[in-house]
């Protein structure tokens, strides 16, 4: 059951053609939606943890699609909209010049139809042509389709080829329209990469206003305390969310997160054990599922228990392929052991930890 949601909602996330390299869900069925950014749902990370995930390159259901896709276009050879579907599909099965040539080809017969210059700055996107992929979206942009999701999508091209001054004009640019949580975590963490952590702040705060009760937003925030230094702020905060939550390990790794910066060791400890007692106890009533099981290996990774965090996560993997934030684990357990053992890098990744959500 597990894979089949991660499909639905990484294939979505492609279909609308939004950046979400991270976490987001989009309630409609790949068959269904349209293929043009409209109204988004992102829900967050910890509340539907099961259902989240980038685009799932080269999965096998993808393929799949793709099939059902070229059988339906036999039927409806000259429907634009199934075209640009498949490629669309051949893009997320990892086709990815496969779906550039039926991109520059479609846009040969219908160069009016804006949608596929998104998908195509997507496409450009994924084989890191992020000069083309810009001018696409600059393209849309100028045509007056304007919309938060695109000027987030040039922000993150922007940003990614450290034009810092005109993603931040980006994101600007975006905020006249309807936005969503993800737009505002990823203009705050701009700002917030770039050390201008009043701007952030800003940012996060306005967007609480509207959604209180996002966990994204005041994760986000609480860890922009801690940049600052501001732990008792930090603590205060986490203390509103442990009073509303069923679940605490989140917000306890996070407390434990501030005591570390603070130096607070012993705290951190204690903190530590709290969550992984509460890990614990939901496996033993039955609770196998994925969520409660990677927050455990969350705990013995930052305790330093890397070989029993590895085993766990590779068994879970073994059972839900799929699922982003054991996929995302797996790669700081990998960091980790990689800065034990005295290396520098790792599969491509810089000196930095990765960080939770980002490629």
């Amino acid at each position: 059951m597990l894979n089949g949601k991660c499909t639905v909602i990484n294939m979505c996330a492609g279909v609308f053609g939004c950046r979400f390299w991270g976490k987001g869900e989009l309630k409609q069925s790949v068959f269904d939606a349209p293929l043009w950014p409209t109204a988004i749902t992102i829900v967050s990370l910890f509340s539907v943890v099961l259902c989240v995930g980038p685009s799932a390159l080269a999965h096998p259901d993808a393929h799949e699609a793709l099939h059902l896709t070229s059988e339906k276009l036999k039927e409806e050879p000259h429907n634009k909209e199934l075209m640009l579907k498949r490629a669309y599909l051949l893009r997320l099965a990892g086709h990815h010049q496969e779906a550039l040539d039926k991109l520059n080809s479609l846009i040969k017969k219908y160069p009016n139809y804006m949608a596929l210059y998104f998908q195509r700055a997507l496409t450009y996107r994924e084989l890191k042509d992020y000069r083309q992929a810009e001018l696409d979206l600059t393209r849309i942009i100028k045509c007056g389709r304007k919309s938060p999701e695109i000027f987030a999508e040039r922000a993150a091209i922007r940003e990614k080829t450290q034009q810092y001054r005109a993603a931040i004009a980006d994101y600007q640019s975006g905020s006249e329209y309807l936005q969503d949580e993800d737009f505002h975590l990823r203009f705050g963490r701009l700002y917030q990469k770039l050390g201008l952590y009043e701007n952030a702040s800003k940012v996060f705060s306005k967007a609480l206003k509207r959604w209180p009760s996002s966990v994204v937003l005041t994760r986000a925030l609480v860890e922009l305390e801690i940049c600052q230094t501001n732990y008792q702020q930090a603590h205060r905060t986490i203390d509103v969310m442990l009073a509303k939550r069923r679940f605490k390990t989140p917000w306890l790794l996070l407390r434990a997160k501030v005591y570390e910066a603070a130096g607070e060791k012993a705290k951190a400890r204690k903190t530590w054990a709290k969550a992984l007692k509460e890990c614990e106890s939901k496996i033993k009533a039955g609770k196998r599922n994925g969520i409660h099981r990677t927050y455990r290996v969350e705990v013995l990774l930052a305790t330093g228990e890397l070989d029993k965090a590895d085993k766990e996560i590779g068994t879970i993997l073994e059972e839900f392929p799929d699922y982003f934030r054991a996929v995302e684990l797996k790669r700081r357990i990998e960091w980790k052991k990689s800065k034990v053992k005295g290396q520098s890098e790792i599969s491509g990744h810089d000196e930095a930890e990765p960080i939770e959500g980002q490629k």
